[in-house]
């Protein structure tokens, strides 16, 4: 008897297939001979599947033993679990992925892994019915999927029209189902592709990684890589939690297009603030969306933690950068961008000082937060009335506005160069000190020009 896998483009049948795989290759290297052959699409087993089930429960008690191994060290203080039978470990950690995949009531009655694979059949045939599995269409004995026997399912079981059940899996392909953990148990991030020797390499690169989100951008930046499911998941039998980020050639070669930003956020953002902008990438929104989700928590920050509020702002300017570089499509534009964004942080900065050195202590934060809300409120204004603000500003402050923005500000970019404005005013308050006349000549010459 063969047991034939196809990939369906299911990402959660097609880690099971994976896992299988990986396994298998596990077992090989213990000893066991098993005849099974694979390519980047098709896994074929030809061994009888009551067989592979068998080594397929041991091996995961061997993980779940590794598992365990990690955590115990990782917990020093934790308590050690009493001695069980091995197959009573087994079906609780399965029961750990799987919604009551084993009932938890017969765990006493254990006798051995042997015994434990007889009684999952048993009651898979007693539930079964003929009907067509949805994932490799052989018409046999099928069960409609929940999350007893699918990762990420419904709790109860699926149902379509008029409360029928609509996705079923046979009892060959609940052997993949099964092995799924092989392929999650690295940590809580994979990256799923359609293809069995891709996802392999992604498994084996993100194995214990500790930064698995930077791993797998710095990979994508700097490989040739056309698509990608980066798949974040919560294992839990009751309540699994699931987030995917697809990325398609267009969104990566927008990654590679400014490779060196995104090296900086990789250097400076936190885990969430990147995640958040693969996402943004991902689904083809503006960036600039982000940054003004961000807004609020900064000015926040900013009363409280000064240099937390530092970071923060350094990582905004970053992602203002990628943006405006991201949605110029012309070279020449994209120089101007960055050249305009690093006036506008200067003339922030310029600002920045001259509140700290006329005001002290609260009143100083207080006043920055306020004209930098002010500029933040011009963004949803047109471009005449943010102008005026921005004017406005300068003539409170006695900073001219630079001779590089007023040249250069327009309908296409004002609300940019007024955030990053509004951002660098933010600064940490440690203002240089800007000599009286250096001072006044820059005024003049703003009048002069």
């Amino acid at each position: 008897m063969s047991l034939h896998y196809e990939l369906t483009g299911n990402f959660q049948y097609d880690i099971g297939v994976l896992g299988l795989k990986l396994a298998l290759d596990t077992l090989k290297k213990e000893g066991k001979e098993l005849n099974y052959k694979y390519s980047d699409f098709t896994l074929t087993i030809h061994e009888e599947r009551d067989e592979v089930f068998k080594l397929l429960l041991r091996s995961l008690l061997s993980l779940s033993e590794e598992i365990e191994s990690k955590r115990e060290k990782e917990e020093k203080d934790k308590k050690k679990n009493k001695e069980e039978k091995d197959c009573v470990k087994v079906a609780k950690f399965i029961n750990n992925y799987f919604l009551n995949f084993y009932n938890p009531s017969k765990l006493n009655k254990l006798e051995s892994i042997d015994h434990l694979a007889k009684d999952i059949y048993q009651d898979f045939n007693s539930k079964a019915s003929i009907c067509q599995c949805s994932f490799c269409n052989a018409t046999k004995k099928a069960i409609p999927i929940n999350r007893m026997y699918f990762l990420f399912a419904p709790s109860s079981m699926n149902s379509f029209y008029n409360n029928k059940p609509s996705i079923f899996i046979c009892e060959d392909c609940l052997l993949p189902v099964i092995a799924s953990p092989f392929a999650l148990a690295n940590n809580s991030t994979l990256v799923y592709v359609p293809n069995l020797s891709l996802m392999e390499s992604w498994h084996t690169a993100l194995k214990d990684e500790k930064n698995v989100l930077k791993k797998i951008v710095t990979k994508l930046i700097n490989e040739n890589h056309y698509y990608a499911q980066i798949v974040e998941y919560r294992i839990d039998s009751k309540k699994p939690s699931i987030n995917i980020f697809p990325l398609g050639k267009t969104a990566i070669e927008n990654m590679k297009k400014r490779a060196d930003i995104l090296e900086n956020l990789l250097q400076s953002a936190n885990t969430s603030i990147l995640k958040d902008v693969i996402y943004y990438i991902a689904t083809n929104q503006s960036l600039f969306t982000l940054i003004l989700k961000y807004v609020p928590e900064i000015f926040q920050k900013y009363k409280n933690d000064k240099g937390s509020a530092l970071y923060s702002v350094n990582v905004a300017l970053l992602i203002l950068k990628l943006h405006l570089l991201l949605t110029q499509k012309e070279v020449t534009k994209m120089e101007v961008s960055e050249n305009l964004l690093e006036e506008a942080k200067k003339y922030g900065e310029s600002i920045h000082g001259y509140i700290w050195r006329t005001k002290k202590g609260n009143t100083a934060v207080n006043y920055s937060i306020s004209l930098a809300s002010a500029l933040i409120q011009s963004i949803h204004l047109p471009f005449t009335q943010a102008l005026e603000n921005l004017i406005r500003i300068s003539i409170t402050t006695g900073k001219a506005i630079p001779f590089e923005i007023r040249a250069n500000i327009n309908k296409e970019n004002y609300r940019e160069v007024l955030a990053a404005v509004a951002l660098s005013i933010m600064s940490f308050p440690e203002p240089k000190e800007e000599k009286e006349e250096e001072k006044e000549e820059a005024f003049e010459e703003s009048l002069d020009d």
